[in-house]
């Protein structure tokens, strides 16, 4: 038998090393980038956070991060200064540079949607909320104690979903809004769930008398959602998630949820006769919508008054240099 070389061995070595980079970046190329986002933050959690031996201790860990998460997701905390106190809980976000999409009023600010990583379970949180900014103005003449309306809704929406993920086993999914004490309530019925594409629930918002002050205030001034996974969730790609919201005004409710590849679409409709003013909103709909003539109108008087302070203050300038003026010339 003959022997090989040992040039003949070199180059069978180096075309073995070429093969397998190869199909290492064959594979990692085949692999979508967030499917290999979430498996790498699954590792690297893995190794950073020493599981607990206890169950008991694993679900308080979760029952502690989850209510992080809600202050985070409703604005009353924010993630750099809790993300420390997470990682000791067991909780890992996953960067996301989702840009979230608001309501066409300017009182209310939705907060885009994070993804975490439990390590005491093993399960993905795909979590979002919002608030009131001006509840006392844009309630003004809502009277105290009395509902606002039909039921309000938040959710979690996903655009651009891989069909795969309605495979992922939901393991549940919840709602929660600030009742009369302040705190957060969970919603564990959602109204509506397409598992790929979102799930809503639904809140009642009103003005209730609380605090020592006894002052009223908005039950539901903070609003989140959030859907939890299973551990395969990390195995298909999510899309982008965004928070979605709708709110009701007097003599308005919400008759159903329209599911499509551009996210959720309340429907509303009135209690009595059509409302004259807006009184629903979602992240892109008014409720009665605006008619193009209506919003010529606001531009065109915006315009005007633009126009009117612009005379005003090129009139006070004017008198004001004349009598300058004529104080000089008194001097004189």
């Amino acid at each position: 038998m003959k022997r090989r070389s040992a040039k003949a061995w070199a180059i069978i070595f180096f075309a073995e090393l070429l093969s397998l980079i190869f199909v290492a970046s064959a594979t990692s190329a085949d692999i979508p980038e967030q499917v290999l986002q979430k498996q790498q933050l699954m590792q690297k959690a893995e190794q950073a956070f020493s599981l607990p031996n206890s169950f008991d201790e694993r679900d308080i860990n979760t029952a502690r991060g989850k209510a992080i998460l809600l202050e985070i997701a409703t604005g009353n905390a924010s993630l750099r200064e809790s993300e420390d106190t997470l990682h000791t809980l067991g909780f890992f976000v996953l960067e996301q540079n989702a840009k979230q999409p608001q309501p066409p009023v300017e009182e209310v600010k939705l907060f885009s949607p994070s993804i975490y990583y439990n390590v005491n379970l093993r399960e993905w949180y795909v979590i979002g909320g919002g608030r009131w900014l001006q509840a006392d103005s844009y309630f003004e003449d809502v009277q105290p104690g009395s509902e606002i309306g039909g039921n309000d809704a938040v959710g979690i929406e996903f655009l651009n979903a891989d069909k795969m993920l309605s495979r992922v086993s939901v393991k549940y999914s919840y709602g929660a809004y600030a009742n009369n004490t302040g705190k957060m309530a969970e919603l564990r019925n959602p109204m509506r769930s397409v598992p790929n594409q979102g799930h809503v629930f639904s809140f009642r918002d009103l003005l209730v008398q609380t605090g020592a002050d006894s002052a009223w205030r908005l039950q539901g001034e903070r609003f989140a959602a959030a859907v939890v996974y299973a551990s395969n969730f990390a195995d298909v790609s999510h899309g982008v998630p965004q928070v979605y919201f709708a709110h009701t005004g007097t003599d308005t409710y919400i008759e159903d949820f329209n599911f499509t590849e551009k996210g959720i679409k309340a429907v509303f409709a009135p209690n009595t006769k059509a409302p004259k003013r807006v009184a629903g909103f979602d992240n892109t709909q008014y409720y009665p919508e605006r008619k193009r003539s209506d919003v010529l109108v606001t531009i065109a008087v915006r315009i005007i008054l633009l126009f009117l302070l612009i005379g005003i203050v090129s009139l006070v300038i004017f008198l004001g240099r004349r009598r300058k003026r004529r104080k000089s010339i008194d001097i004189v």
